[in-house]
């Protein structure tokens, strides 16, 4: 499963260690760092051996277990429907799982890589289960929002067909009112049942 990520979708510190492996300068801006990876990926330069060695195991464990902590919440709490989101989430997970590829263990370190790689396939599978729900929007054009236009269609409000996950505070929402289910969220009178 090792997977190229997207450079527009990791985080600094993702950026650097990917500039890192592969034996190339990690110091810059952002843009700066998608620059040089962007480079590295077409140049096919590819991660050194000789420097995945040289990373403490313990330290890439435990930076990879609370990666997965932290995704795995925000996996939990994303809006299926963004795609820019899902993909984001996507691509963060794979960098991990790579991580987790590439760099060698002691074996008393074995059993925790595998099951850390193997918690990181399944939340990589279930964000890949959300991308045919996701959409991206379309971008909000200059004349749109000149004065005496209507709102462009992007703005527009329309109906939310995602299942905000209600079950999680064990709350209820029939339909049989004429709210909506936004107007009964935003009401807040479940607190009070």
């Amino acid at each position: 499963m090792t997977v190229r990520p997207d450079v527009y979708r990791l985080l600094k510190s993702e950026l650097i260690h990917e500039l890192y492996i592969r034996g190339l300068d990690s110091a810059g801006t952002v843009a700066d760092l998608r620059a040089k990876l962007t480079t590295a990926f077409r140049d096919d330069v590819r991660a050194k051996r000789d420097i995945c060695a040289t990373l403490n195991s313990k330290e890439e464990l435990a930076v990879c277990s609370d990666k997965l902590d932290e995704l795995s919440a925000l996996v939990e709490a994303c809006n299926v429907a963004d795609a820019n989101e899902v993909k984001r989430l996507q691509h963060r997970c794979c960098h991990y799982y790579n991580r987790l590829y590439r760099q060698s263990y002691e074996d008393d370190d074995e059993e925790q890589r595998v099951s850390l790689q193997s918690k990181f396939s399944a939340l990589i599978k279930t964000i890949e289960s959300y991308l045919p729900l996701a959409h991206v929007t379309p971008p909000v054009q200059l004349n749109d929002l000149l004065p005496g236009n209507d709102l462009p269609s992007a703005m527009q409000l329309q109906p939310h067909n995602v299942d905000p996950k209600l079950y999680k505070w064990k709350i209820t929402y029939s339909g049989d009112d004429d709210r909506s289910l936004m107007s009964f969220l935003a009401d807040g009178s479940f607190f009070f049942m």
